[in-house]
């Protein structure tokens, strides 16, 4: 009995053990059953660039009214626009290499994991990684409401105004004009509107004032002091932009696709600051380059025998904008490295992302 036992467990460990000879798809027909196939790893990098654009909107008031009442500021005349490079971001997609496209036949049970991509996973043993993420998240613009001076911040868009006028009167001996006023309501012009707003922003920043040196009766907590002042310094923004211009803000983001790793340096675009990035050659370039140990590919060894695998290179990733550095990072490059084969009798193989192996058993 125990003997049945011991051959029994012999036959079992036999059943999951692997003995995988590979080779690239070009040694076999199309169609031959008892085959599976599967691909070795490759990685494409994606930059998003998120760029900030400021537009410079001018003033709706002349420039000489506000000075007479607001002297000593600096004002937008014109609409102008600006491009700033606010964040940069590099992300990773692992996919499937046609060129490490390989097949193998075996009679050993074993249980071959791939991905969506047919990228070898592992065997007999998995683990479940995010392959491709390059989903960046939504940017919304943010834009700065226009501030209507008529809407916001007057209390009355018309002033009272009196008219006089005479009626000659006749008495017994002597006629005289007797004067007769006329209340009426006229829209305020300009400089009237303009006197309003000015009047309206000091009046704000003394309230400021009041409330930094504590000159207010009321003693309020720190959360009430901070909302109070917070909305007091948006108000003397809003105040002072209506009077000199203001800027309105968006975020837009640009991608670039980073595939091709043999061109050790490459020009993606170009960037101003008046017109942001453009594929004319006006501007600074935006410079991607990769910086490795060039290695001697085994791809082409058809008759190595045994389970693939990569050996995947270092490689330093720059982006430049001219001569200044904007990202720098150090990735493993499937692609750039090489293949390997693994020999020998083994009951879990588990792969990496970059197709390198993570952890092997191999049988007694």
């Amino acid at each position: 009995m125990e003997k049945l036992k011991n051959i029994s467990s012999f036959f079992l460990f036999l059943l999951f053990t692997i003995n995988i000879n590979a080779q690239k798809v070009a040694r076999y027909s199309e169609g031959e059953e008892g085959i599976l196939e599967f691909y070795l790893p490759k990685i494409e990098l994606h930059l998003t660039i998120i760029l900030e654009k400021h537009t410079f909107i001018a003033s709706e008031f002349d420039k000489k009214i506000v000075e007479k009442f607001l002297p000593g500021t600096k004002r937008v005349e014109s609409k102008q626009l600006h491009y700033r490079i606010k964040d940069i971001k590099l992300q990773s997609c692992y996919i499937k290499d046609e060129n490490r496209h390989f097949i193998f036949k075996t009679m050993d049970k074993a249980e071959i994991f791939l991905n969506d991509e047919m990228v070898i996973t592992g065997i007999n043993i998995n683990e479940e990684f995010q392959n491709c993420n390059y989903e960046f998240k939504k940017i919304t613009n943010i834009k700065q409401k226009k501030l209507f001076y008529n809407k916001f911040f007057i209390k009355k868009n018309f002033k009272t105004v009196y008219d006089t006028i005479y009626k000659f009167v006749r008495t017994d001996s002597i006629v005289y004009k007797k004067p007769k006023i006329i209340k009426r309501q006229k829209e305020k012009n300009e400089n009237d509107v303009v006197y309003d707003l000015v009047h309206y922003l000091v009046k704000t920043r003394k309230r400021k004032f009041r409330l930094i040196s504590g000159l207010d009766t009321i003693r309020y907590n720190p959360d009430v002091f901070a909302a109070k002042l917070k909305n007091l310094d948006s108000l003397e923004n809003a105040l002072f932009n209506v009077l000199n211009g203001y800027t309105q803000v968006t975020l837009k983001s640009i991608n670039f696709d980073l595939i091709n790793f043999t061109s050790k340096t490459d020009t993606l675009a170009y960037f101003s600051e008046k017109k942001g990035f453009t594929q004319t050659k006006t501007g600074t370039p935006l410079i991607v380059q990769f910086e490795y140990k060039k290695l001697n590919n085994n791809d082409n060894d058809f008759e190595t025998k045994g389970l693939p695998y990569i050996i995947p290179q270092k490689t330093k990733v720059k982006i430049l904008l001219g001569d200044t550095l904007l990202y720098e990072n150090v990735i493993l490059v499937p692609q750039l490295g090489q293949v390997k084969y693994m020999q020998g009798k083994f009951d879990k193989v588990l792969y990496g992302k970059e197709g390198n192996i993570k952890f092997v058993s191999f049988s007694k």
